[in-house]
């Protein structure tokens, strides 16, 4: 009886999900925005690839907490960093071994409020406007700055979103708005574009990754 349950439970889960991909009225990854967008990464998300220990490409980073830095290591010499002026001397000194970090002027600065070890802060965030999209951080203007500036595309970052897409800005009809999550590997809607390297919170995960890649190997090559 207990696996009949565990069955009916996992059925109702699957017909939900199918239900919202057919109801999804949002916006989609699809095969040519991978190939537009294949060439950036979004602090650490993207398209294109799966979890990926060397990056080169332009990267965008909209703030400087760590679950949104790319770890050094998986920087390729022909990665490109383009940074607001207020956190250009910053970047620099995070990753002094990359000989491109550079100063993108094309932003707006917005303020991002969290709480850190039982206390409310803030700190600033940048929008970027790169042709034609606009790139929205975490912060506590996303829904203003979404409604403010229009693009063909529009890639925003989740921000303690409970996964229903901050209501339903996103699955309205409209084919432009996009969510980056610097939280998952996976996408879990059509228009999730999720992280794709390792970011300086994932230096163990990033580590073991190596070790298993190592492992493979090796048992690969002893056959």
């Amino acid at each position: 009886m207990k696996f009949k349950h565990s069955y009916s439970n996992t059925g109702r889960l699957a017909k939900k999900e199918e239900k919202i991909q057919q109801k999804w009225a949002g916006a989609r990854i699809t095969p040519d925005i991978v190939q537009k967008w294949k060439p950036f990464l979004f602090d650490v998300c993207g398209v294109g690839i799966e979890k990926s220990t060397q990056v080169d490409r332009g990267i965008f980073l909209t703030h400087t907490h760590n679950d949104h830095l790319p770890l050094p290591q998986v920087l390729g010499q022909n990665a490109k960093i383009h940074v607001a002026s207020p956190i250009l001397s910053r970047m620099q000194r995070i990753y002094p071994n990359l000989t491109l970090v550079e100063e993108y002027t094309d932003f707006v600065e917005t303020k991002h409020t969290l709480i850190v070890n039982n206390r409310v802060t803030s700190v600033p965030s940048y929008c970027y406007f790169i042709n034609d999209a606009v790139v929205i951080p975490e912060s506590d203007d996303a829904t203003k700055l979404v409604s403010e500036y229009k693009a063909k595309y529009m890639f925003m970052f989740a921000f303690k979103q409970p996964r229903e897409h901050l209501g339903n800005i996103f699955n309205n009809n409209r084919d432009d708005l996009f969510l980056l999550d610097v939280s998952v590997w996976k996408p879990y809607r059509p228009n999730v574009i999720p992280k794709i390297t390792f970011s300086n919170t994932d230096r163990e995960q990033y580590q073991r990754f190596l070790s298993i890649a190592a492992d493979r190997n090796r048992k690969i090559n002893l056959r």
